[in-house]
Parts: C-alpha cells; sequence; structure tokens
C-alpha cells in the first residue's frame, strides 16, 4: 500500500490493475508493418532475467496491429502479459529499443526514411484558426 503523498512532485501518475500473469513479458516491436515478439523475464520476477525471439499467435498480433492503428504509429513496441482471460497490453512505448530484432538498425532506418518519404508527399496539416474576439468598447483583443 502506497503512503498519501508518497510521490507527491513526481507529475501524473498512472496505475493499472495488477494481472495475474507466468512473469513473462511479451514484447512485440513493429518495424514498417512487420512484428517481432520476444519473450523476457519480467522485472518484478527475482532472479536472472532471460530473453529470447517468439513467434507470435494470430491474437496477439491482431491486438498489437490495433495498438499501432489506434494511436497512429508504424514504429512502436507494446508490452503484453498473458492473464489467465487472455493477452492484455500493459505498456505502448512510440520509439523503444527494438532489441531482438533481427538487423534492428538497418530495418528502422529504412522504416524511418520510408516515413519520411511518406510524409513528405501529404499535403501540409490543415490547422485550426484561433478565434480572436474585438473588444467592441476598447477596440482591443480578447
Amino acid at each position: 500500500m502506497l503512503a498519501a503523498g508518497e510521490f507527491a512532485g513526481e507529475g501524473m501518475l498512472i496505475a493499472q490493475p495488477w494481472v495475474q500473469n507466468s512473469g513473462i513479458d511479451l514484447k512485440v516491436y513493429c518495424v514498417d508493418g512487420e512484428l517481432f515478439g520476444t519473450e523476457r523475464t519480467s522485472p518484478l520476477v527475482p532472479g536472472k532475467r532471460q530473453e529470447r525471439a517468439v513467434p507470435l499467435s494470430a491474437e496477439v498480433a491482431g491486438i498489437v496491429a490495433r495498438v499501432g492503428a489506434v494511436y497512429g504509429l508504424d514504429l512502436y513496441g507494446v508490452d503484453v502479459v498473458l492473464g489467465p482471460d487472455g493477452p492484455i497490453v500493459v505498456d505502448v512505448n512510440d520509439f523503444p529499443s527494438f532489441r531482438q530484432v533481427p538487423d534492428a538498425v538497418p530495418r528502422v532506418a529504412r522504416a524511418i526514411i520510408n516515413l519520411a518519404r511518406r510524409g513528405a508527399a501529404l499535403p501540409p496539416p490543415v490547422l485550426p484558426v484561433p478565434r480572436v474576439e474585438l473588444d467592441p468598447v476598447g477596440g482591443g483583443v480578447r
């Protein structure tokens, strides 16, 4: 249990309920539409850390792809735990380490170049025009 004020001054904190799981985190990286999975011993589990590349189930791949679509991400990572009711997303990273992604540096570099090229081909965004009201009495702007 946390004491009241224990994190005063820390800024915004987000808490989520604990999900019973095996102590293995599934880290999924998306690079240019391709998904890569890694199992890693949770930092919450004492002992030696282990990490290895793993294939993804269709369910986890679908969830991770939806996360990217919802947030409009092309390069990202999602941390998943396998709870008693199925996979649960516990974190979304907009630029993770891409650890365990084969040839990560050239893959990520190509993805960034592709994103930049696609972005350059798009029309500039239409920004909202701020509403300005004139003060009828003083003639100034409110």
